[in-house]
């Protein structure tokens, strides 16, 4: 009993952190959105296309997860929402908010460690997906990312702003948090 009390209280806390860490309309509007058919159409594209760049690095294809993908899309409709004056980082796209993505993703879908790309101003249609590709190939730090061999699910979200520019999220994730070695699951009684 005890122990149950212990991790509803941690999954309060940081539910109640992600709430005080973003601003009440980002959480309720934007964390989980949903994508129309063209939107959607682009995300399982692009899933592919990283899915194929791995493959071609002898790695394993992430599959797909419902869960991170709905995060992801709340966070492409911030960025395309806010596209004018979203100069928090002085640059036009952000992770800001990532940390509570990604402890949601955590506390709510029982996954490990997770990781974020995202990118916009590549275009529209099929012509966007392969430039947001090429970017995150050619950063370091993104493409490291989209090779990571720990990763093994994977969401995507993209959002049209009013002029048809996507915006790109990508979260990428463990299935499982790794215990150490002779820890074993937590149990609740």
């Amino acid at each position: 009993m005890f122990i149950y009390l212990q991790r509803s209280i941690v999954i309060l806390t940081a539910l109640l952190g992600l709430i005080s860490c973003t601003s009440s309309s980002l959480v309720q509007s934007n964390l989980l959105a949903e994508g129309n058919s063209h939107e959607k159409s682009l995300e399982r594209h692009t899933l592919q296309l990283v899915n194929n760049y791995r493959k071609q690095n002898g790695l394993p294809p992430l599959q797909h997860h419902a869960g991170l993908t709905q995060i992801a899309r709340g966070h492409s409709n911030f960025m395309a929402s806010n596209n004018n004056n979203f100069k928090l980082e002085g640059k036009k796209i952000s992770h800001y908010g990532f940390q509570s993505r990604s402890r949601y993703a955590q506390e709510r879908h029982g996954l490990g460690s997770v990781a974020e790309n995202v990118a916009a101003g590549w275009g529209t249609g099929q012509k966007g997906v392969r430039g947001a590709l090429k970017g995150w190939k050619n950063s370091p730090g993104h493409n490291r990312t989209m090779l990571g061999k720990q990763w093994e699910v994977s969401g995507v979200g993209i959002r049209a702003d009013e002029n048809g520019e996507l915006w790109f999220t990508q979260l990428f994730a463990v299935k499982q948090p790794h215990l150490p070695r002779g820890v074993g699951p937590l149990r609740t009684f």
